[in-house]
């Protein structure tokens, strides 16, 4: 985020969100949206389409009440095909923090840093913004990423 809007706004991060995702969450809830109670606590999300197979959807629990394809495999909860581009993403996210869960995996495409071949895969462990509305997600903005161990097919 620009320093220079977070000195002339310096209550950015403590002022109150206009939207109360809990309040949103609750009114679900009276309203029976959501066909579990109880949500796992690691979300796999990805933006590029199904995470899971035809065959793991059939023998899974789909679930109703989030935007997108959302179904419970094993002790997880995959997402996918809920939107396009950050609000998407953040709006799912916080709904699924308040429903429990406290660990999110994104699988997805991200942009190219380095020269790397074809069907390399890497384990991101920091990322950086310099536009868009993820920038004021998080005060740091320190990069890194690492190639996954056995990642080159």
């Amino acid at each position: 985020m620009n320093d220079d809007f977070l000195n002339n706004h310096p209550d950015f991060y403590t002022e109150k969100s206009v939207l109360d995702i809990a309040a949103i969450v609750a009114w679900k809830k009276s309203k029976n949206a959501y066909n579990i109670t109880k949500f796992p606590t690691t979300a796999v999300i990805s933006s590029g389409g199904n995470v899971l197979g035809v065959k793991q959807r059939l023998f899974s629990k789909k679930i109703k009440g989030l935007p997108g394809q959302n179904y419970i495999f094993g002790d997880n909860i995959f997402c996918s095909r809920f939107g396009n581009g950050a609000p998407a993403i953040i709006s799912l996210m916080e709904e699924l923090r308040i429903l429990g869960v406290e660990h999110f995996l994104f699988a997805g495409f991200a942009g190219k840093l380095t020269e790397t071949e074809k069907r390399d895969a890497f384990l991101v462990t920091k990322t950086f913004s310099t536009s868009g509305c993820t920038s004021f997600y998080g005060r740091e903005r320190n990069s890194g990423f690492q190639t996954a161990t056995g990642a080159k097919k």
